[in-house]
């Protein structure tokens, strides 16, 4: 059976999940797919480590505890670790919400193209004050082409997270 046709797809994908372990999500079309390894953190695929590298706006999912979804748009990279890199502000929403549920879901499409997209979820791996008045300035360099994070308020503390891939989908 052709490799091409969808019966042949479909085997193929029937012994990688029984020789590997591996998890192939839903193939929801031509260039549609997840996949998961059991008890093992993801790497960023391509097309995500692409869009988030590049300076397209992501937007960060956290449940709210009544179960509704809490989204905000945010600033993102990729550290040299592979992990998803955010940053905010103590005393916002999201931060705490995303340190309640110790994961998000981060979506980020290409802002030439918004029928290409990736989604990764993601375990929050660090939540760190060290390092973030330098990573949102990085973060204002990349966005705004600024030195600087231009919106500083007076005694703000800014907060990194650093997010592991735990799954990635996306389409091209």
């Amino acid at each position: 059976m052709p490799l091409e046709s969808a019966p042949g797809r479909a085997v193929a994908l029937a012994v990688l999940i029984a020789t590997t372990g591996i998890h192939v999500g839903p193939l929801i079309g031509p260039g549609v797919a997840c996949a998961t390894i059991p008890g093992m953190p993801a790497q960023l695929d391509d097309l995500a480590d692409r869009l988030l590298r590049a300076k397209n706006m992501a937007h960060l999912a956290v449940p709210r505890r009544d179960g509704t979804i809490h989204a905000a748009v945010v600033w993102a990279d990729v550290d040299d670790e592979g992990r998803i890199v955010v940053n905010s502000a103590e005393g916002r929403l999201w931060p705490k919400l995303l340190r309640n549920a110790g994961s998000a879901t981060i979506t980020v499409h290409n802002a030439e193209n918004p029928y290409e997209y990736a989604g990764v979820l993601a375990r929050l791996a660090v939540d760190s004050h060290d390092d973030a008045d330098a990573v949102i300035d990085a973060l204002a360099k990349k966005y705004l082409d600024a030195d600087s994070y231009p919106f500083r308020v007076e005694g703000e503390q800014r907060i990194t997270f650093r997010l592991e891939p735990e799954r990635t989908w996306g389409y091209r």
